[in-house]
Formats: C-alpha cells, structure tokens, sequence
C-alpha cells in the first residue's frame, strides 16, 4: 500500500518530459536455437561516466533499459549453463529506443564471448519516425553564423519555412511531414526551449557546446504533446576524461568583393571565437562543462541605395518628368512646365529635405550609403554540472545565457538611422533521475525559459517635429520608449524610427514521469504544466504614419511637397500582460506482444486554455451580443472586463494585440488514444 501510494504521489508531482531527450537500450536474451533466456543477469555499463545498471531478463527473455543518456555503453549478459556475453560499444544517440537481441552460447559462467563489432541496432520497439544529427555534422557542415538548428532542414521530410519571430529574437522555423512551421517543439538537455508567443525554437549553444540533436515525427506515443514533431538537443557534459575545443572564425572587408553600384567595398567585420573545456571532478560522480562564444560584427557587406530627391524636385520643378503634373487643389488641372510654385511648398515637406533627406550622392538622382552603424557584441555561456549521487540518483543542471545587444539600421535613409535591439535568452534546466529498482524509474524535470528582446530608437525624427499635429497623449513612456514616425515616399525613401517596444517573455516547464518496467509491458506516466507569460510595451505607429503615393498628383515627391497625403493611420500605445497555464496528464504502454510485434498504446488529456490578459484586452465574436463595457462597439464584439464573460473565452477568440493574434491557430483538445497505426496527431505548443 505505501508503495501504490508513492507510485501515486510522483506521477501528480508538478514537473519537461525526459523522454525526449532520454533513450533505452532493449531487446530479448535468447540461445541459439531462438528460445528465450528469463532471468538472465544482465549489466549496463557508461564507458563516459562508469555509471552501472543491473536488471534480470523476465519470463519471456525481455529486457528495457530506460532513461538512459546519450554515450557509450557495454552491455555484459549472464546466464547459469551458459557462456557470458559482452556487447559494445553501444552508441546511444539522443532520444534512441535501441534494440538488441544477446544470444547466449551453451557453456560455462567461466567463459567469455566479447562482441566488438556488431550490425547497427534497429528500433522495433516504437512507431515513432526519427531521424540524427550527430556530432560530426554539427562540427563539419559549414553554419551561416553557426546556428547548428539550420542543419534540421538536412533531414528526410524536413522543409525550410523561412524565420518568425521580430526585432533580434528571430530564428529558423521548418516543417515537417506537412505539418506548420509552428507545430514543432524544441527542448533542450529534456527541458524546454522556445518562444511560446510565437512558436519558435528559442536559442541554441554554440555547434562546440552542442553534441548532438534528434527529429521526431511525433504521431503515435502519448508521452508527447502539442506539435507534430520534435527537436531535441543535448549538450555536450563532462566525463572521465579532460576533453575541449578552441575556435575562432574571421570575416572583413579585405574578404569581400565590391557591390557593383559602389565605388568602394562596404566596411564590414565579423569575428566570432571562444571554447569549451569539460571533465571530471570527482571521478565516476561529479562532472563539469564549460562553454564560451563571442561574437563582434561591424559593419554591413552591402550598400544601400536609393533614388532621393533631387536639387530641381526639392524646388518644385519636376520638369524633368514626362508625366503631367495634377494640381488636386485647381480641379486636377495640370501645373504649368510641371512646375510647383515655391509658395504651395508645405513647411513639414521644406523642412523634412533640409534636415533629415540627403542629396544625391550617386548619379544625379540617387544616394547610396554602406550601414557602417551596424553592429553586433555577443557573449554566450554555458555551464552543466552532472552528478552521480549514489547508484540510485542522478543530479544534473545546465545554464544558458546568451546576451545579444544590437544596433541596426532601421530606416534606409541614412546611416545615422538606427536603433538599438537589446536583446537577451536564458535557459535553465534542472533534472532528478531516481532508480526505485530496475524496473521501476523516477524523471523530473523543471525549466525556465526567458526571452527579452525589443527596439529603441535613436533618431530623433518624429512628425511633430516636422510641424505635422499628432496626438502623443497616448504612448508608452517605459523601457525608455518613444512614439515611432514613419512617413514614406513611394518609390523613394521611407522614414522611419522603428517601432519602440520591449517584451519579456519567460515561461516555466515542469513535468514528472515514471517509467514501469512490468514483463512484457514498457509503461510510463507522467504529468507535464506549461506557464507562459508574455510581458510587452510597444508604440507601434503611435507617433503616427503618413504615407505620399502620387494618389494626388500622380507623382509622389510631388504630393509630398503639396502635403497631399494619401493614408495616415496612428495607433495606441499598446501594453499587454498576457498569462497561460497548460497543463496536460499521460499514460503510455509499449506492449511486447511477441518478438515481432509491439503495440504503442497511449491516452493523453491535454486541454488548451487560451491566454488571459490581466489588464483586460482581450476580446471576441459573438454574434447578437452587444458589449456592455463599450456600448457603441459594432454587434458582436465583447472585451475581457464584461461582466459575466469568463477570462478565457477571449482568450480564445482573440486578441487587440496585433502579435498576439497571430499565436491563436492553436488546437484545442482534451483527449487522445493513440495507437501504433494512428497516422494523426494534433496537438500543439
């Protein structure tokens, strides 16, 4: 009874599931003539940290090795009136579920057979499709700033789906088996590793610090949830042995060719270096890793380009143009000689070409720059410390910290428009093994994922300034931020200060789970909660946006300088306090029928509760309502403060938040059985 009570207090422990990254060596002990071996002896042996299993075979010959990590192992076999077998090296990669089949030779416990070599395992024991990037291609295949996560895309039924996310916290995103590009989890060492808000991996060490990450087409085992697919990566740690790497990797001007439209190379440098060292501390028990890169860019390899407007234009004169100016204001009669006369030239235009617009520097009517402002100072580090407690537990913990701080250009007018993108990701993740007995096993794991990113202007530009009226009452005045201004010129510059907002984005991962080896049966339990928070300030086209087309005139410099605008559209600052709690329960049974055959059985419940604003912004659709917290809203349309409607409903529906709208094609469900031959899964996170 204190034993079911255990059993029963660990799969509801709150607890990210080990079983991503966590493998299994298993498989049959038979004799030659194919019979079964039950109570055969049989040790696990890690030739990285001298870690040691033991388990008997059971009535039927089987064997299952779980939880197990990444690395070597040698397996040794025994059995009373016959010969001992040692198997290795057995290279587990990440998340493998190995299949061996030890035959015994008739004999004495006295003598050994040693199998070095042996034909690659098959996995027969899951559904599940996965496929490898081991170490060897992450070190080898060349990396355009050696993000390793491209190398996904080398993989069968792997597809690029370009990038998401904004501002510096963008990243590659990819589909699998024709699923979307944001049906995809990333974890990390078993913890989890993304950006919730927008459904994206979140950032990976270096390729040095990396050993080796797997892809999985999730359709089948109930011990994954919300996507269709996984990746997942483990770190390298330390073993028993001293081992590390240097690097440095160069790039500048001397380098690179010149744009065919300059008269000189663009100023650009990259250098990125740094190194991993790891080992033992206390050997066969305690053992470290370290990892370092840094990363500096100055500068941009190509130029900017574009046609400004010219001594004559900047006057009025567009004689020049064949196409007949429109007067808008003299019953669209056309301006004589195609002529502005200097007293129709608004203030705001005037003063915009004088103090912001540079001349032509390229030909007569363009100006061409190289972004020299550009740059880039990164530092990343990671520390993992695994330890051996006893026989029975396991200890590990990993931290990531990577700080990106940027300035960029933001506008293409000139090279003094930029902005400056503070950007940072943390990863950490804690991890508990306990081993009740061989069969009966103990995974928790807990992570926190942060991600802060944003842009801030520093140019000074603004409407205002210009003399053009904008209401600046309702902007966000923290982090630093001010209203962005943008007015454009079609088919000749675009003015902007980029869109000022600072978002904090952290999420905790807990999850638990149990692994029972009972005879023919391989089952798990296991309990998994999400708590995503989105914290976000941003003034997006809160200083307004003025757009000059040619609508008027049929030119757009020339409506420009007429202030003949043809769209303006200014925004409310916005400021979201978004929160989320997912939580989700899983039985898995993984039912050796025969040699030949395994059933992957499963039932998962996991509800989706949409994000609940807790300054009240969200809102949905309901038809034939009338909104109580704003009267005069259209039909239909209820905000989140309305009495009598749950927080969650609008959070479901839908959001005023322009970003988070977009994160709202999610599925919902509360309940699954899969079985090996299911071909759907439609979870997501």
């Amino acid at each position: 009874m204190r034993n079911l009570l255990v059993v029963l207090i660990l799969i509801w422990l709150p607890a990210c599931l080990f079983a991503q990254v966590k493998g299994s060596i298993n498989g049959v002990v038979i004799d030659s003539t194919q019979s079964a071996i039950p109570g055969a002896t049989l040790v696990l042996s890690s030739k990285d940290t001298g870690e040691v299993r033991r388990m008997t075979s059971s009535e039927q010959g089987y064997f299952n090795f779980v939880d197990l990590a990444r690395g070597d192992y040698t397996l040794v076999v025994k059995a009373d009136g016959f010969r001992e077998l040692q198997m290795g090296p057995l290279e587990l990669t990440v998340g493998e579920q190995m299949t061996v089949r030890p035959k015994l030779d008739v004999g004495t416990l006295a003598e050994v057979v040693e199998v070095q070599s042996t034909a690659p395992p098959v996995t027969t024991s899951t559904s599940s499709v996965s496929q490898l990037v081991d170490s060897k291609r992450i070190e080898q295949l060349p990396l355009n700033g050696r993000n390793a996560l491209q190398l996904i895309a080398l993989l069968p039924g792997v597809v690029n789906a370009g990038t998401a996310g904004q501002f510096g916290a963008t990243q590659a995103t990819f589909s699998t088996s024709g699923g979307r590009n944001i049906d995809m989890n990333f974890t990390l060492d078993g913890g989890y590793n993304m950006n919730s808000f927008y459904s994206i991996a979140n950032e990976y060490p270096n390729p040095d610090a990396l050993q080796e990450f797997s892809t999985s087409t999730r359709n089948y085992t109930a011990a994954f949830g919300r996507g269709t697919s996984s990746v997942a990566a483990v770190t390298r740690s330390g073993t028993n042995q001293f081992h590390g790497s240097a690097f440095e990797f160069l790039r500048n001007t001397e380098l690179d060719a010149r744009s065919f439209f300059s008269a000189k190379r663009a100023d650009f440098k990259r250098n990125q270096y740094g190194g991993t060292f790891g080992g033992p501390i206390l050997k066969n028990r305690l053992f470290f890793f370290l990892g370092y890169q840094g990363t500096k860019v100055r500068g941009t390899p190509g130029d900017v380009r574009y046609r400004t407007l010219n001594t004559r234009e900047r006057n009025g004169d567009f004689s020049a143009v064949t196409t007949p100016l429109r007067d808008p204001d003299n019953a669209n009669a056309p301006f004589p000689g195609n002529q502005i006369p200097a007293n129709r030239i608004r203030p705001f235009a005037s003063d915009y070409l004088a103090r912001y617009l540079p001349a032509a520097n390229s030909g007569t009517d363009f100006y061409t720059f190289a972004p020299s402002g550009n740059r880039l100072d990164q530092n990343q580090w990671i520390g993992r410390v695994d330890y051996l407690l006893s026989d029975k537990d396991k200890l590990n913990f990993r931290a990531f910290y990577n700080d990106v701080p940027q300035i960029q250009i933001c506008a293409n007018v000139d090279v003094d428009w930029t902005c400056d993108l503070p950007t940072r990701f943390q990863n950490y993740t804690i991890g508990e093994d306990h081993i009740f007995s061989a069969n009966l096993i103990n995974s928790f794991r807990m992570s926190y994922v942060r991600s802060a990113f944003g842009s801030l202007a520093r140019k000074d530009f603004s409407l205002v300034g210009l003399g053009i009226p904008v209401n600046t009452a309702n902007i966000n005045t923290g982090f630093g931020l001010t209203g962005q201004s943008v007015l454009g010129i079609s088919g000749f510059v675009s003015a902007d200060t980029g869109a000022p907002t600072r978002d904090i984005m952290p999420t905790t991962h807990i999850s638990e789970t149990l692994s029972w080896i009972r005879g023919a049966h391989s089952l798990s339990f296991g309990f998994e909660l999400y708590r995503n928070r989105v914290n976000e300030l941003q003034n997006w086209q809160s200083g307004g946006n003025i757009q000059f087309t040619g609508s008027a005139t049929g030119n757009a410099a020339a409506d420009f300088l007429l202030g003949k605008f043809d769209s303006y559209r200014q925004v409310t600052g916005l400021t979201s306090r978004l929160r989320q709690t997912l939580p989700s329960l899983f039985v898995q049974d993984d039912w050796r029928v025969s040699r030949r055959l395994t059933l992957n059985l499963g039932l998962r419940w996991e509800p989706y509760n949409g994000y609940v604003s807790e300054d009240n912004q969200l809102m949905l659709f309901a038809p034939g309502r009338q909104s109580t917290v704003f009267p005069k809203a259209p039909a239909g349309l209820l905000f989140q403060a309305m009495k009598g409607l749950h927080r969650a409903w609008s959070a479901a529906a839908g959001t005023t938040s322009r970003r988070a709208s977009e994160s709202h094609g999610m599925c919902s469900e509360t309940a699954e059985l899969r079985f090996a031959w299911a071909p759907e899964s439609s979870s997501y996170l």
